[in-house]
């Protein structure tokens, strides 16, 4: 045995950075608006805030579409000074930022995307997002675009519809689209499986 056996080509039109948070949700509803095909994509890689992923299988299977969930190694974190993967410290924008975390995301969706012939990749960063996260940045997806293709048969695009939207730019979509914006999750520092109340994400979300 050499692993699982190929998927084989699908007749997906995209692959969706889906966290389960408010922005990959609303992004999600957004997709299948222009009618497209998608594959929502997660992944666990020892967050905190693990509650995000329950609530992306709640929301994919309002919508019916396909849900994967990968597994990265929490090793790779286990030094790093970020409040997401390290319980001992406080969460604030500071130290929310996890190292190389969307260029992680992004190589395994490029490699996903390319075995089965999936043209495009979306994933929700807007632009609150760029002053404390580098890697959430226009420049970072374009460059990394432009990497990726160096080392690929088949062109991969990624988009960043939201880029220069605010996070009520986001929510008011949302509610155009009759998103279920109630069933994503925010919090970096939930409590009892709640929001906080009081992280970045849940200040932000609130007061959008």
């Amino acid at each position: 045995m050499c692993g699982a056996p190929p998927l084989g080509v699908c007749d997906m039109d995209t692959l969706l950075l889906f966290s389960g948070g408010l922005d990959s949700t609303v992004l999600l509803g957004y997709i299948l608006s222009l009618g497209k095909n998608c594959i929502a994509l997660s992944f666990d890689y020892g967050q905190r805030h693990k509650q995000e992923l329950l609530s992306a299988k709640k929301i994919a299977a309002h919508y019916s579409v396909e849900h994967l969930s990968i597994h990265i190694d929490p090793l790779l974190f286990s030094a790093a000074h970020s409040s997401l993967t390290n319980c001992t410290l406080d969460v604030t924008p500071e130290t929310a930022y996890v190292p190389a975390r969307n260029l992680l995301f992004l190589a395994h969706a490029i490699s996903f995307a390319e075995s089965r012939n999936i043209p495009e990749i979306y994933i929700g960063a807007n632009a609150q997002d760029t002053s404390h996260f580098p890697d959430c940045t226009r420049a970072f997806f374009d460059s990394l675009q432009a990497t990726a293709s160096l080392g690929m048969k088949a062109p991969i695009s990624i988009l960043t519809p939201f880029s220069s939207f605010s996070k009520k730019e986001i929510i008011d979509l949302g509610k155009q689209l009759s998103v279920p914006i109630e069933l994503s999750f925010s919090c970096y520092d939930p409590k009892e499986s709640k929001p906080c109340g009081i992280c970045p994400a849940c200040v932000l979300r609130g007061t959008a």
